[in-house]
């Protein structure tokens, strides 16, 4: 919170006026109970507390100063936003109690802490529109026209304040014509458009007519807002969705505008339906929940803090549907599916800053990786945002297996000392490492159709015990043409021979005509696979049920012949490959590529494409996840890599030597690569295993023309600074950073060098004649 807070104070001065203060906005976008506001009130108030002393402003005798500090904070500073409306309750009730107020909890700090989604909603200019295209970062505040009523002068003058006078200062309210929504104010006629008594939605207290006047054009904006989202959530497909969008807001959004009242009752009828969203759909139209905020002349908030959910890539269709991640898709040009929903709070929250703010948010320490970084920081630092200060990696409250990365942005203007993993260096890149190059890496097109997920075959009613594959085989021998081995992430990560342990009914490429001839095992499949596939929502599966859901025929026709190919898991403690037999189904744990030569096992499993990949990775928890569209798409291989006596002789020394070790002490790659980094371990076999490793690596780095990386190539233990507070040192035998840095560098440049070549490569080739 302080680090979030500096650059914010600072700009103040050292001794800020009490009314400065109170100015300032703050806000949980997924404030939870509200954890991070409490936080912010107490620093907040602290410093309040300060600027009442240096400005000479006296508290009344019997006054708690604190809790007085706290209440003002809470009522002028904080807000907050939250889906979940138990939460929003506990939020509002523990700064209730934190701040000592008056009165019941129930009405305590109802405007500022809000229910809704901070990622679907609307900026004024896309509600004039009824469109969620166009403006949709920060809100504008064109159509408010701010109104300021100051503090009274007690609170920076040297007089005695008591809490009731305090009580009546209020904060700037919105007021205006808002002509960009081109409302019309209705006649009152005592009638109410159906909705608009909403408790969580309706204005709160009593005020001038202008005041009524000005929240109910916000109310009928909410509404047409509302409806606008129900119709992207109601509908598949761009054009659908913009066919009844184009149609409302002919037929009805401009009576409603007019204050029509059916057309009010039928924008609420239509935005009704996101309730049956499942989950509920609940948008949140910044502009409109908060409009003090944005009525100011630079409007937005002073800072974000928080921690937002974590949600990774697939799952959020899973949970939230398919229609909510296409939300996010438009609303968030340049985001890619796989990003964790965390970036989307980063995008959000940037853009609803004001010049000069700050965010600092606890996060996933996937937020700096592959899709995610490019959904997230990447944009932010594009438009203009700054790092500065980070923790990578960090254990989320004492847990090992959760591992959290703290971010600190600011929206322009100069934050001051920048700070990495507590280390003060001279800027922090998206990857929340020091800058390289400015090139970011792309897919090369020769690197094309070379690596593969494995198989998902959709649940275990295709798996097979070596003992019931042996009883069938027994009994009809021509059925074990179905019957393959299955390889998976355990075998291949935990076993010394790196074999199946089990098998697989396999029928890919057959009709059902041609599966029924292997009588048992279709049997098995009818048993075991069909009654689930029969409610599968997707047509193909259903009725395609004794198939797997993703067969990967792209695969097996790239490696057939093949007796080996090289593997390596999708997520594991380290970055391995092997080779392993070709005749398997592999599972979808698992990434297999098209080689079944030395050399290529000598390049991939070299510290060179090691830290490239490291660099280019996700996480799960702790792990890397290796996604060969993220690390094997865009590394440049060195020309002629397979071709390669070196390399070739490198990777055959080192995968004999690396057999030897797993079969003679019983290790899987686990925990032979624990052996191998730990630096108490002084066993020959290890030794010898570290030698070709750097010996593997000199012959990369030689394949490249890099003949002065490969003699300055030496490894050490280094402990890697895991956020700051070691808890668990990861220790690795790895390059130093310097070294590390400079060899990225060239690759980042071959990367650009060749991505270049093929840009030019594709534009003089001619079209072929129609």
């Amino acid at each position: 919170m302080r680090t979030a807070l500096r650059p914010i104070l600072a700009a103040l001065g050292e001794r800020p006026t009490p009314a400065r203060l109170l100015a300032l906005k703050l806000c949980d976008p997924a404030a939870g109970c509200g954890a991070f506001l409490l936080a912010a009130c107490r620093q907040l108030g602290e410093r309040l507390e300060q600027a009442w002393r240096d400005h000479g402003v006296v508290i009344a005798p019997g006054v708690d100063a604190g809790a007085l500090a706290r209440r003002e904070v809470a009522l002028h500073c904080l807000h907050g936003v939250d889906k979940d409306p138990c939460a929003v309750h506990l939020a509002r009730l523990s700064l209730w109690l934190l701040t000592g107020a008056e009165g019941p909890p129930g009405p305590f700090m109802a405007s500022a802490v809000r229910c809704g989604d901070a990622l679907v909603g609307l900026s004024p200019a896309q509600i004039a529109a009824f469109s969620w295209d166009g403006d949709g970062g920060g809100p504008s505040s064109q159509w408010l026209e701010p109104r300021s009523v100051d503090l009274p002068a007690a609170v920076g003058a040297p007089d005695c304040v008591h809490s009731s006078d305090l009580a009546r200062a209020r904060e700037p309210r919105a007021a205006g014509a808002m002509d960009s929504l081109h409302f019309t104010t209705p006649a009152r006629t005592g009638s109410t458009a159906p909705g608009v008594g909403d408790c969580e939605h309706s204005p709160a207290g009593a005020g001038p007519p202008a005041d009524h006047e000005h929240a109910s054009m916000r109310e009928r904006a909410r509404r047409i807002g509302d409806a606008a989202i129900a119709v992207f959530f109601a509908h598949d497909g761009e054009r659908r969705r913009e066919e009844q969008r184009d149609r409302l807001a002919r037929a009805t959004v401009e009576p409603a505008r007019r204050g029509d009242l059916h057309a009010l009752a039928a924008l609420d009828r239509l935005a009704a339906g996101l309730a049956g969203h499942a989950p509920a759909v609940l948008p949140f139209h910044w502009a409109l929940e908060f409009p003090a905020v944005f009525a100011r002349d630079d409007p937005g908030f002073d800072c974000f803090v928080g921690n937002p959910p974590f949600f990774w890539g697939n799952r959020i269709s899973r949970a939230f549907g398919d229609r909510y991640r296409d939300w996010l898709l438009r609303c968030y040009p340049g985001s890619h599916g796989n990003s964790d929903l965390a970036a989307y709070f980063l995008r959000r929250s940037f853009a609803l800053l004001r010049r000069g703010g700050t965010l600092g948010f606890v996060t996933t320490n996937s937020i700096a990786e592959a899709d995610t970084r490019e959904t997230g920081l990447g944009p932010l630092l594009r438009a203009g945002g700054i790092v500065y200060e980070a923790v990578r990696s960090a254990e989320w409250d004492g847990s090992a297996n959760v591992r959290v990365a703290h971010v600190f942005v600011r929206k322009g203007g100069d934050p001051g000392e920048r700070r990495l993993d507590g280390e003060v260096v001279a800027e922090i890149g998206a990857d929340l490492r020091r800058p390289r190059a400015a090139w970011t890496a792309v897919r090369l097109r020769e690197r094309a159709e070379e690596s593969y997920k494995g198989v998902d075959f959709g649940g275990t009613g295709f798996l097979l015990t070596v003992e019931q594959r042996d009883a069938i085989v027994r009994a009809a021998p021509h059925e074990a043409a179905c019957i393959w081995p299955v390889l998976n992430a355990s075998n291949f990560t935990a076993s010394p021979q790196q074999r199946p342990a089990g098998f697989i009914i396999n029928s890919t490429g057959l009709g059902l005509a041609e599966a029924e001839r292997f009588e048992r095992c279709m049997a098995i499949v009818r048993e075991r696979v069909l009654p689930r596939r029969a409610t599968d929502k997707r047509k193909a599966r259903r009725e395609r049920w004794w198939l797997y859901n993703e067969a990967c025929v792209g695969l097996y026709r790239a490696i057939a012949g093949k007796a080996a190919v090289l593997v390596c898991p999708v997520v594991a403690k380290y970055v391995t490959f092997a080779l392993v037999e070709a005749r398997a189904v592999f599972t979808n744990a698992l990434n297999v590529f098209t080689f079944d030569d030395h050399a290529s096992l000598a390049l991939l499993q070299s510290r060179v494409h090691e830290l490239w990949a490291l660099t280019h990775s996700s996480s799960l928890r702790a792990d890397p996840r290796y996604n060969p569209s993220d690390c094997f798409e865009t590394f440049p291989f060195p020309a002629g890599w397979r071709h390669s006596p070196a390399l070739a002789e490198a990777g055959r020394r080192y995968d004999e030597c690396r057999r030897r070790c797993m079969l003679a002490g019983g290790h899987g790659l686990t925990s032979l690569y624990n052996r191998f980094h730990d630096p108490d371990e002084r066993a020959g076999d290890i030794a010898e295993l570290r030698e070709l490793h750097a010996a593997l690596d000199r012959a990369a780095l030689a394949a490249y023309g890099w003949a002065d990386l490969a003699a300055r190539a030496e490894a050490a233990f280094r402990t890697r600074d895991e956020g700051g507070r070691i808890t668990r040192p990861t220790i690795r035998l790895e390059w130093p950073a310097a070294f590390a840095d400079e060899l990225l560098g060239r690759l980042l440049a071959l990367n650009q060098r060749r991505a270049g070549a093929e840009s030019a490569s594709a534009a003089v080739t001619p079209r072929p004649e129609t």
